[in-house]
């Protein structure tokens, strides 16, 4: 599933960070005493660790572990220098030599389990955890260990409900909570997400990943004015950051406020002069405002600024395009499109290439490209559906017949496709807008294709149940309100008809039914 390796990855980040750190502070992880000289050469080690000197810190653990070799956290934390620079062969012998130490030791099992799975032995990662867990019941870090587990075999409920193991084990941990909401974003369920990030608030108020986090999650659950107000509070935890300006000027632009998102972009501005995602969404500012040429200058700025960033070019094909300058869009896409042949910049070499008049060298270069990349679906989706808005029906329907064939639930592709063989009279439209019904059938789109096409073969009754239902869901589309008048005046309901056209012609003074809506009226 497309959230999978995102949540493995934060889980596997979360757990090295906590087996990095873990036994850098002494005197929470001792468990044989030392001399007093030993004493002080660990606080002295934890001091060279907080500055990053860790050849001196390794050359000091050496001297301390000759002169003490019986003691296990010498050894652990030399390890976790070793992970902290990568050198995992060294870490694995050092954690091993503190196990051979003492048995039972949870820090070396932990440092362990996180090379097994840092060397993509989930297995023997989880065989590990199993240990420390009959040891301590509830001990966060194995939990999260289980967790990314479990996600490397892609096993994603069991990894869910590890993590909710740990959060409800330590209601004050963070950890747990973060992957927790951050695995509910990537799910889509942003309601969820933002239960958690609350619950970790609870206990961490003004920790700025905790805020970040819940910013992120209200922003996409659509509490827009919360999500404001809590990045507004990370910047002020964070004066100084100038991605925090750009993330907070980026909810005033969703709650419509681009007064204050200007604001808070020139404040990104002035902390970091080239601070590259706020150049951009300042320009965008101005694309939208009509403002052209100061889009065009911080576009010309950017491309100085970062000569092999593909982002200058783009938006200065983008306002290109919207001054309908193709010609000089077209090679600034081509620009853009030279440093980086992604299929986002595929598509809008293929939009300036055909606005300008050449559509079938467009739509030449574009095959091509699928031909090289016959799984890109992005690609294909926008010309299936370029083809479709110029009616070309013929080979939209050929792509969205290889969309629906590479991805059979696609909703999407078939709902379009069931519209295309409606326009051209095929008989395969009922059956493969029932398709699209079967996998969503509470979507507005999907009811509004298939009760037109029931409507079209004169199954009027079935018609007018699904076209309501679509207008319950989408009530701001005239054209579901006219595909519903229209079905409800051939059912020989007249009077409730009348009322919805009436309505709609009121409401909606241009909409591309409004001529055949008009006639239908009169006929009432």
């Amino acid at each position: 599933m497309p959230y999978r390796r995102p949540l493995i990855a934060a889980c596997i980040t979360a757990f090295a960070a906590l087996s990095a750190t873990s036994g850098a502070a002494p005197a929470a992880t001792i468990s044989t005493p030392l001399t007093n000289v030993g004493a002080e050469r660990m606080q002295d080690v934890a001091r060279l660790i907080q500055r990053n000197q860790l050849d001196e810190a390794l050359r000091q653990l050496d001297a301390l572990e000759k002169a003490e070799p019986r003691n296990p956290d010498v050894s652990n934390l030399k390890a976790r220098i070793y992970m902290a620079r990568g050198d995992l062969a060294k870490a694995r012998s050092s954690f091993e030599r503190a196990l051979g130490l003492k048995a039972d030791s949870i820090d070396a099992q932990l440092g362990l389990a996180g090379i097994d799975l840092r060397e993509k032995k989930p297995e023997a990662a989880r065989k590990r955890y199993d240990a420390i867990l009959a040891i301590d019941r509830n001990n966060v870090n194995a939990m999260l260990g289980m967790a990314a587990a479990a996600t490397e075999v892609h096993q994603d409920a069991e990894a869910v409900a590890w993590l909710e193991k740990a959060a409800a084990a330590s209601p004050a941990a963070l950890e747990p909570r973060l992957l927790l909401a951050k695995h509910y974003l990537m799910r889509g369920d942003a309601r969820k997400a933002v239960a958690v990030a609350e619950q970790a608030r609870a206990y961490h108020r003004d920790n700025p990943q905790v805020l970040d986090t819940l910013a992120t999650a209200q922003l996409a659950a659509g509490d827009i004015s919360n999500a404001v107000v809590t990045y507004g509070r990370l910047a002020e935890l964070q004066p100084s950051d100038p991605h925090v300006q750009y993330k907070l000027a980026s909810a005033y632009a969703a709650a419509s406020d681009t007064t204050a998102a200007r604001k808070a972009l020139d404040r990104a501005l002035e902390l970091k002069a080239d601070h590259l995602a706020s150049e951009m969404a300042l320009a965008s500012l101005e694309l939208t405002a009509g403002r052209h040429s100061q889009a065009l200058r911080i576009a010309r700025d950017v491309q100085k600024q970062y000569p092999t960033n593909t982002a200058g070019y783009g938006m200065e094909g983008d306002v290109r395009m919207a001054q309908k300058d193709y010609a000089a869009a077209l090679k600034a896409y081509e620009k853009a499109f030279a440093l980086d042949r992604n299929d986002m910049l595929a598509t809008k070499v293929h939009s300036a290439q055909s606005a300008g008049g050449d559509v079938a060298g467009a739509d030449a270069r574009l095959l091509q490209w699928l031909k090289e990349r016959p799984n890109d679906t992005a690609v294909r989706a926008y010309l299936a559906g370029t083809y479709a808005r110029s009616g070309r029906y013929q080979p939209a329907i050929e792509q969205y017949e290889l969309l629906a064939k590479a991805n059979p639930k696609s909703v999407i592709a078939w709902n379009d496709l069931a519209w295309l063989y409606q326009q051209q009279k095929d008989p395969r439209a009922l059956e493969t807008a029932e398709r699209a019904f079967q996998i969503e059938p509470e979507n507005a789109r999907v009811l509004d294709t298939l009760g037109w096409i029931l409507y079209d073969g004169d199954q009027t009754a079935r018609a007018v149940q699904l076209l309501q239902k679509a207008v319950d869901k989408a009530p701001d589309s005239a054209e579901v309100r006219y595909h519903y008048a229209a079905a409800l005046a051939k059912s020989g309901d007249k009077p409730k008809a009348r009322r919805q056209l009436e309505d709609l012609l009121a409401r909606d003074r241009n909409f591309p039914q409004r001529a055949e809506a008009q006639a239908l009226l009169k006929q009432l």
